[in-house]
Parts: C-alpha cells; sequence; structure tokens
C-alpha cells in the first residue's frame, strides 16, 4: 500500500529485515539486515543531530515509512531550498513612500531607505514655517517623514533589545509622540512642535515612571537621555533618600569615565536650598538638588545622518543603561508610584 505526500511517497512492506544500502560521500555502503525499529544505525563519518538520520534507498526510489513509526528522513539540502525557499526565504517587500523594507519570516529586518537627513530638513522647515496652511500644503512629505521615523524607531528598539530583552514587545506607536502641541495652557500658540521624541521605555512605555531611553530629533539639537523626569514629589523624596543612602553607587554611575565623557546633566531644575530632610552641610548635597534627574548625550546632525548612527546610539544606550537601573529599583521596591500622570515634552 502506499501514500503518497507531494514528491514523498510512504511504503509498507511486509518482511521483518531487509537488504538496504545508504548513500555518504555518494559513496554505496551496504548496510546487513537494518531492523524495521525506526531507529536507524549510525552513519560512519556523521557527528551532530544528523548522526543517526540515514537515507535509506530499495529498488523503489521513493521515500519509506518503517511500519508502526515514522523514519527520520535525510532531504538533501538542494531538495530543502527547491521545495521551501519560497515559503522560508520568501521576502515581504513593504513600501511607504521611498522606504523599503525587507522582512524575512526568520526575523530579520533590513532597512534600504532611511534618510535622516529629510527628517532633519522637514523639521527645519516646519520650524520657521510652523502654521497649519503650510503644514497642511506639505502633508504628504510629513507622512513620509513620519514613516521614516517609525522606521527608525524599529531599528532602536531592536539594537536595545541586546541590553533591554524587554524592548522587544514594543512598536514604534509605543515610543513616538505627535507632532501636535498642546497649547490650551501655553502662551506660545503654534500648533505643531519642531522637533520629534522617540522614548523607548521598555518597562510600560511613555506612561511608566520606569526610566527610558530618550531620542530627540531637532536641527541642531539632537541628543539622547535618560533617567527620571520630572517625577511625582513622593517619588522625587525616594530617589532623594536613594542617592543619600547610596551615594557610593551613585557617584561610580555619574563619576564612570565613559558616563561622564558623553552625558551631562539635562533640565533638572535644581532648587537654591537643600531640600526638606536632608542636612545642609552634606558634602554631595547638591546632587539632592534637582527636581529632575535626567541626563543627556548631544549629538551633531553630521553624527545623526551617519550611515553609523543606530550603532553610535546602542553604544550610548549602553553606558546609560547603569543609571537608568539605579533609579529603576527604586520603582521596583515602590510599585504604587510606578505609573505617572501625563508630562509634556
Amino acid at each position: 500500500m502506499g501514500i503518497s505526500f507531494g514528491e514523498m511517497s510512504i511504503v509498507n512492506g511486509e518482511n521483518e529485515k531487509e537488504q538496504y544500502v545508504t548513500e555518504v560521500n555518494d559513496t554505496a555502503l551496504p548496510l546487513s539486515s537494518a531492523v524495521r525499529t525506526g531507529l536507524e544505525p549510525a552513519t560512519s563519518g556523521v557527528t551532530g543531530r544528523h548522526s543517526n538520520q540515514l537515507n535509506y534507498r530499495t529498488k523503489n526510489p521513493r521515500w519509506e515509512l518503517l511500519p508502526g513509526l515514522v523514519s527520520r528522513l535525510r532531504v538533501q539540502s538542494y531538495n530543502i531550498f527547491s521545495n521551501c525557499a519560497n515559503i522560508l526565504l520568501k521576502k515581504i517587500k513593504i513600501r511607504s513612500k521611498n522606504i523599503k523594507l525587507n522582512c524575512y519570516l526568520c526575523g530579520k529586518i533590513e532597512t534600504e531607505y532611511m534618510n535622516m537627513k529629510e527628517i532633519l530638513d522637514f523639521l527645519k522647515q516646519l520650524a520657521a514655517n510652523n502654521n497649519r496652511e503650510w503644514f497642511n500644503a506639505h502633508k504628504d512629505e510629513y507622512m513620509k517623514v513620519r514613516a521614516q521615523v517609525e522606521a527608525f524607531t524599529q531599528q532602536l528598539i531592536d539594537a536595545l533589545t541586546e541590553i533591554e530583552p524587554e524592548a522587544a514587545m514594543l512598536t514604534p506607536s509605543d515610543c513616538l509622540y505627535r507632532i501636535y502641541r498642546d497649547t490650551r495652557f501655553s502662551a506660545d500658540k503654534t500648533p505643531y512642535k519642531n522637533h520629534i521624541g522617540i522614548y523607548i521605555n521598555p518597562r510600560g512605555g511613555k506612561k511608566s515612571e520606569f526610566c527610558g531611553y530618550y531620542v530627540h530629533l531637532q536641527p541642531g539639537e539632537c541628543n539622547v537621555g535618560g533617567g527620571a523626569w520630572f517625577p511625582e514629589a513622593p517619588l522625587l523624596k525616594e530617589y532623594r533618600s536613594e542617592i543619600y543612602n547610596n551615594i557610593d553607587e551613585y557617584l561610580g554611575i555619574i563619576q564612570n569615565p565613559d558616563f561622564a565623557k558623553h552625558y551631562d546633566p539635562y533640565w533638572q531644575e535644581p532648587l537654591k536650598t537643600a531640600p526638606k530632610g536632608f542636612p545642609k552641610d552634606w558634602e554631595y548635597i547638591d546632587l539632592l538638588k534637582p527636581k529632575s534627574f535626567v541626563y543627556a548625550a548631544s549629538l551633531t546632525d553630521r553624527e545623526m545622518i551617519s550611515k553609523n548612527v543606530v550603532k553610535r546610539l546602542s553604544e550610548l544606550f549602553r553606558i546609560l543603561k547603569p543609571y537608568n537601573d539605579f533609579f529603576n529599583f527604586t520603582l521596583e521596591e515602590h510599585p504604587e508610584f510606578a505609573v505617572r500622570t501625563p508630562k509634556r515634552r
């Protein structure tokens, strides 16, 4: 009786034992009385997980199924390619304007086109024409830029997963801020931001108090930063206590040569006097005065338009991680502070 699956045929025999031959390096070697138990003899000279996989051949050139058990079949590499390549190696081409992404089923994503110069140029034009009329007339151009930023963000997420595995759960939409400004309580009524913010927070996204990695795109003012951005008063007090009680660890982070070389305090708005509850004459009291514990590394436009920008930012993420970890440890001990109220960037 024969059963066919495409080009693969399965045949049941009647005898308990038959003579078989196997092909190793194109040389036919006899196998004496190979018992049909489903357990094949090891192939001489073959090691690893393929050592017990033999290619049996009888007068019938078709693949065979040993009675009662499914034989482990060895398929030649050219057959795998010819029969499966269209599925396993199929490229799904996604085109969004000038962006082309080749997505492979194995999980590899190659970005063929992501022009950071176009992103920065658009932001420069927007800063000079920050009004609805101009923006609406250039909406298609903005959508093109937005798509490129999403592709760039995905590259950053992929790179960050090497040190923050939880980042793999994020999508670009989880990390991007709107271009539209909230002008309800602002004296500045310009409707659009003149920058693009990317905040990759592996632990909770944009609404989490856990510290993440912020990338700021703005002509002449690009930077990457992290830390605790203006935490609420109870959490701010906990952070100050953490620094006070673990000053050696904190100094070891901010005085690390790599960290000190690239990162500087950013938008911290320090108090003029010592915060309440801490000794005014403490040697490191200035480290407790900030309202926001953020550090940032500046990048030139030339660095941002470089082909190695993702690699460069990945290295800055790695240097920044211990600083984020210091504050995230406090949040792990106080989960009641983990969700923040929205703060405008």
